[in-house]
């Protein structure tokens, strides 16, 4: 997580959240769109409208030595 997500996530626990289950974390639909990346790993971009304010989230495969490891 970077900063922004980490202060965006606070009330869920924030820095602490890495290692923890993703689909935990999500409702649907957006659970069963997580479950689909984690099986077959993609980006996923698109804008949020929350409070006045329009947000792009980027949610990339995350690898290590050319494995993956998470989103």
């Amino acid at each position: 997580m970077n900063d922004k997500s980490v202060n965006q996530f606070a009330k869920y626990g924030g820095e602490t959240l890495p290692g923890k289950n993703l689909l935990d974390c999500h409702p649907e639909p957006a659970k069963t769109k997580l479950k689909e990346m984690l099986h077959n790993p993609h980006s996923n971009i698109y804008t949020s409208h929350k409070k006045g304010k329009e947000t792009m989230v980027i949610q990339k495969p995350w690898t290590l030595n050319g494995k993956f490891k998470g989103l």
